[in-house]
């Protein structure tokens, strides 16, 4: 009798850890669905999204299908994300309400939407791109005008120059700027920023340098309003110390305020303008003695 009243509480016992097994693997896992690709990054650039998808299943069981070709993988949650195992090598993601972003070390980011969720995203996508190309639309092109030296505690002086300016739409929803005064080239410039937008009206550099001053998290911006771009700061940089300002307009649009206008406006700038010349990547002007 003891060893069937044993038997039968043994038998609850593990009844009961098969109950609690069977409700704990009924958990409900989020990351379950089937995900579309929608985009395909190469450090930070937009590449040609390639038409893959990716099946999470419960228990870690995945497959990832990419050009027609699939295989298993494994998935696994991570404190804050999510890792995808394929062929032996983890590739560490972000989930989060049905969006996971992968990345490998070599820069490369995949981003994939669970299906239901796929055709709004991809317009949210579309939506973004055309406001960053039409946030860069101003900010490209061939620009000249001039910057000026004050307050100068170094070798420059308190001075003026005629600037170049050239501003270069990127792939990745940035502006690449290469400013180059009346000394200096595009081979040879004083500053290469990486502008990304603040505002309706203003651009902050991301990354690049300004008279050798490195710009990365540095507060470093230009205004553009009423067809000029401008900016006015204070280079503390080496023995360089200056408060500066600069003033730059679209190439081929004519000064009509004298006071305003570059030094060399009338001797260079005008006879290229009025030949349909293109911005040069130097300067060749007549210097003074």
């Amino acid at each position: 009798m003891k060893h069937k009243i044993l038997y039968r509480g043994l038998a609850a016992a593990l009844c009961l850890l098969l109950l609690l097994c069977l409700c704990g693997c009924g958990e409900a896992e989020p990351e379950i669905g089937r995900y579309l690709c929608l985009e395909l990054r190469n450090r930070g650039v937009p590449m040609e999204t390639p038409e893959s998808t990716l099946m999470l299943d419960r228990g870690g069981y995945a497959r990832l299908e990419l050009e027609g070709e699939g295989g298993a993988v494994h998935w696994s949650r991570t404190n804050g994300g999510l890792n995808l195992t394929v062929d032996g090598r983890t590739v560490p993601g972000i989930w989060e309400d049905g969006v996971l972003r992968l990345e490998t070390d070599e820069g490369t980011s995949l981003l994939y939407v669970r299906e239901d969720l796929a055709e709004d995203y991809r317009a949210r996508l579309e939506q973004e791109r055309a406001e960053l190309a039409a946030w860069q639309a101003p900010w490209s092109g061939d620009w000249s005008g001039w910057w000026r030296v004050d307050n100068s505690e170094g070798e420059l002086g308190n001075t003026w120059y005629d600037l170049c300016a050239r501003l270069t739409p990127k792939p990745d929803g940035s502006v690449y700027l290469l400013l180059w005064d009346e000394d200096q080239s595009t081979s040879e410039p004083m500053a290469e920023v990486i502008l990304r937008p603040n505002g309706e009206t203003a651009a902050v550099a991301e990354d690049g340098y300004f008279w050798l001053e490195p710009l990365a998290g540095a507060e470093w911006s230009l205004q553009l309003a009423d067809g000029r771009l401008t900016r006015a700061g204070r280079h503390e940089a080496g023995d360089e110390h200056f408060d500066y300002s600069l003033c730059l307009r679209p190439w081929g649009e004519r000064w009509d305020d004298p006071n305003e206008r570059p030094y060399y406006y009338e001797s260079w700038y005008l006879p290229l303008i009025e030949a349909g010349k293109s911005l040069p990547d130097r300067m060749q002007v007549d210097k003074l003695n």
